[in-house]
């Protein structure tokens, strides 16, 4: 038998329904694990849209960052695919341009795990397609870093990313994908594309 002893505990275990009367009797909302981890945090990272939807409805902070990296609910959330959550934090004031420690935004988180969804969401609530990160990348470099979405490249490449665009490294989406054999990305890039 399990003793939970806390919102966090209840979190972990995915008890909804301890969670909602927890909240119900006063428990704060924006409580910490001993790491420092906010509770949102925690439910956002996975995928618990009832229990992101409580939090949220008793005041968790939609912004509240993990201290390791600087990560928001939304940025986890996005980059685990979890769109419904990425939804719901988003209609709740969620930063779509919220910055880690590494300055690498939603959008970024997104597009490295392939999650159309993520991605169209987080562009329509105002995500900046053309932000980069401490090494130059934009979500368009992370798209190609992480795997072959075509169809996130696609939204990216709409938005005006330049495949051609190189970060700190040297390296530009398009040759990045060239070298790793992304075909479908490499056919949806060249259309993109000035050079090729």
């Amino acid at each position: 038998m399990n003793v939970v002893e806390s919102l966090i505990d209840a979190i972990l275990l995915r008890k909804i329904d301890l969670v909602a009367r927890m909240l119900s009797l006063g428990a704060d909302a924006n409580q910490h694990d001993r790491d420092g981890t906010p509770a949102l945090w925690l439910a956002a990272s996975s995928g618990q849209l009832d229990v992101v939807q409580a939090l949220l409805d008793s005041a968790a902070s939609v912004d509240a960052r993990e201290p390791k990296y600087g990560m928001t609910p939304l940025m986890i959330a996005c980059g685990n695919g979890h769109g419904k959550v990425v939804e719901a934090l988003l209609k709740t004031g969620a930063d779509p341009n919220a910055r880690d420690l590494t300055d690498e935004t939603p959008l970024m988180f997104a597009a490295k795990a392939g999650v159309v969804s993520a991605v169209r969401q987080l562009l329509a609530s105002g995500a900046d397609p053309l932000a980069k990160d401490k090494t130059l990348r934009t979500a368009l470099h992370w798209a190609i870093e992480r795997g072959d979405f075509p169809h996130v490249i696609s939204i990216l490449v709409s938005q005006g990313l330049d495949p051609q665009a190189k970060d700190c490294y040297g390296k530009a989406p398009f040759a990045e994908a060239r070298r790793k054999g992304f075909q479908e990305s490499l056919f949806v890039l060249s259309r993109g594309s000035s050079a090729s």
